[in-house]
């Protein structure tokens, strides 16, 4: 900006300052001299008059004789509609300087403002303060501190005041219980917020839908699906109508957890109960069945709710476009993907990256760049998301120039890498055997402060393995072990193990076998293959045999790999002509 344009914009700046400084002061030398309090309390403030409302205090202060606790009280509660916590506590206390004392409503409020402001030490010295008075707390006063402890995540200590309001003859009301359990599930403490619904339906014969649907959310999230079911059962036992909240939510988390012939008996059940389903549940179900390749059952659905009178949205076109890309049907993603742009549905970040993700999943790289282009022109902002599946589809391909000037133009747009983005960076110079650089950047994500995942973690291990740098794989592993870092997970282990039989240490890879399944976190298929494969190409046939019935009756079966090298082995004839046999 050159110095006239700065000089010329600091000149507006003041006039306009000063206009306004004026008009303000004008406004509030009329207002004091015309109209009197009463007036102002009656008409309320607005949102920002908070000058207007410290004036209208300091006229009463000044008024003789002076107002009542209950105008006060009004004018307070106003200035904390405003969230000017700061003003009311300081006007609480020259309303005693001043000789007008407080009954136990200015007390609410300013336990309340203390509370809005992260100071509920400050309240609950208040609350002290109300007994040591002689004044009886009310459930008010008992709720605002509640949620003020639930605000800042501290759950217990909400319990802790509901048990000692029992214990002094207090009876909780559905709304402190309504906080706590506000706070448990945001939490994911499910159940401790059970525990906190038993209570409530001792203590209450009308506990509202809302309750059961946050924990039911809660319970859904926290991967307790049947639990969930449960309660939704108990909810029609007590009498309490579930609504189309309660139905998505439920619904959401079975088909989360795969059951989607669960999630449609709910739906009809819904329908049968004369509960209307919208858009939103519609779009879950839909989005479950064809990323499971349902293809038939997601069309009836969409016919189904196209004669319910509801119209797709935005967000189940995009769901719909990332369950085709998953199943790499591409070209019926774009076609729908054009449809939203021919029937004018606004497109978003979120629709143009599952496209994109998709081509860069299949290699198609140009039609993926294509899109990114388009995107300015629909008027729609790339932001990490979409740059980390380009940058990983030019590593795929190899094209480390198109990853650099990727980078580039993230920089020059001020997208900062994510750990996704590091993540892809790691894989990628080890897949390009760029191994020294993937070192530097490991080191550098340690060192830099950043909460690496256990996805960095098994980037790295499979990375050295590949590289045959076994032995420092290992260092690292047993590192996560110590609790340096994430906790493995079963890919981790499974690396691992493959990268222990691949040196031919047989030995080591079976103690990390038990040990994987010592520490609850149990081999998958994948898992048995590597280790199976690992003891054909190195160990005995009685190791082999035992694997395989162990593999069987876990429910797993030998993959194409385990196959193919089954095939090489009986060949050579290491192994008798029945071994075929154990994998039928």
């Amino acid at each position: 900006m050159s110095t006239v344009v700065r000089r010329v914009a600091a000149s507006a700046a003041l006039a306009s300052a000063s206009g306004f400084h004026h008009s303000h002061l004008s406004a509030r030398l009329r207002f004091s001299s015309s109209v009197s309090y009463r007036e102002r309390l009656r008409d309320g403030f607005g949102i920002s008059d908070i000058d207007e409302a410290v004036d209208v205090f300091d006229q009463m202060a000044r008024s003789s004789p002076l107002p009542s606790v209950v105008d006060f009280n009004r004018l307070l509660s106003a200035m904390a509609e405003m969230r000017r916590y700061d003003v009311v506590i300081s006007r609480c206390k020259m309303m005693e300087m001043i000789g007008v004392p407080h009954d136990i409503c200015t007390l609410n409020i300013l336990i309340n403002c203390f509370c809005r402001s992260s100071q509920v030490a400050m309240g609950f010295s208040i609350l002290g303060k109300i007994m040591k008075l002689g004044c009886e707390p009310n459930m008010i006063t008992f709720n605002i501190l509640i949620n003020g402890l639930s605000l800042q995540g501290r759950i217990h200590e909400t319990v802790a005041v509901v048990d000692w309001m029992v214990e002094n003859g207090f009876q909780p009301d559905l709304v402190a219980y309504g906080a706590i359990v506000k706070g448990i599930c945001k939490l994911g403490d499910s159940a401790l917020a059970l525990d906190v619904l038993t209570e409530m339906e001792e203590r209450h014969d009308d506990v509202h839908v809302v309750f059961y649907s946050s924990i039911i959310d809660c319970l859904c999230k926290g991967g307790l699906v049947d639990d969930a079911v449960d309660l939704f059962s108990r909810m029609y036992d007590r009498g309490v109508h579930p609504n189309v909240i309660t139905y998505n939510t439920l619904i959401n988390g079975l088909c989360s957890s795969g059951r989607l012939n669960d999630a449609s008996r709910l739906l009809n059940d819904m329908i049968q109960r004369k509960i209307k389903p919208n858009v939103v549940t519609f779009t879950r179900l839909l989005g479950g069945f064809v990323k499971e390749w349902k293809l038939v059952e997601a069309k009836e659905l969409y016919d189904q709710m196209i004669h319910m009178g509801l119209v797709p949205d935005t967000f189940m076109y995009t769901s719909l476009i990332d369950g085709l890309c998953i199943q790499k049907r591409l070209d019926e993603a774009k076609e729908i993907f054009e449809s939203m742009v021919a029937l004018g549905y606004p497109l978003t970040t979120v629709t143009f990256n599952a496209l994109i993700k998709g081509y860069c999943k299949d290699g198609r790289m140009d039609e993926g760049m294509k899109l990114l282009s388009e995107m300015p022109r629909r008027g729609v902002v790339a932001d990490i998301y979409t740059y980390n599946s380009l940058v990983e589809g030019f590593f795929r391909a190899g094209d480390l120039k198109a990853v650099q000037m990727l980078f580039q133009e993230m920089q020059f747009l001020g997208l900062s890498p994510d750990l996704i983005t590091h993540t892809i960076l790691l894989d990628g110079l080890f897949k390009t055997g760029r191994v020294e650089e993937a070192l530097e950047l490991y080191d550098e994500m340690q060192n830099s402060g950043m909460d690496l995942d256990i996805v960095v973690h098994t980037t790295m291990i499979r990375g050295l393995c590949v590289d045959e740098k076994v032995e420092e794989a290992f260092q690292l592993f047993k590192r996560l072990l110590l609790g340096k870092g994430a906790e493995p997970n079963v890919r981790t282990y499974t690396i691992m193990i493959s990268g222990l039989c691949r040196k031919g240490l047989l030995g080591e890879a079976r103690r990390l076998f038990r040990d994987m399944k010592e520490a609850k976190c149990f081999p998958d298929g994948h898992t048995y293959n590597e280790l199976i494969r690992g003891h054909m190409r190195h160990g005995s046939t009685s190791e082999v045999v035992e694997l395989i019935r162990e593999m069987r009756s876990c429910g797993f079966s030998a993959d194409k790999c385990t196959m193919s090298l089954n095939t090489d082995v009986m060949r050579e004839g290491r192994f008798e002509k029945g071994f075929m046999d154990l994998f039928s």
